[in-house]
């Protein structure tokens, strides 16, 4: 959400799952914000606040992935 990760939150998490040189499986989510972004970062990533609006918070997000990276 920012230019410095220190002081920035995760406005998106992705990972990708591979097995024998193939990919079987995706995981994506946008992560809402606490704070709106500036035009600047939106430039680097392409994420706009108005798609941040309906995503789900971080809490929400991580107990997905950490489902997503068992086994």
């Amino acid at each position: 959400s920012g230019k410095y990760p220190l002081e920035s939150e995760v406005c998106e998490i992705g990972a990708v799952k591979y097995q024998n040189g193939k990919i079987i499986d995706t995981f994506q989510s946008l992560v809402k914000t606490k704070e709106p972004m500036s035009q600047e970062v939106i430039k680097i990533h392409g994420i706009t606040n108005d798609m941040l609006v309906n995503a789900p918070p971080m809490s929400q997000v991580i107990p997905q992935f950490h489902k997503f990276i068992q086994g």
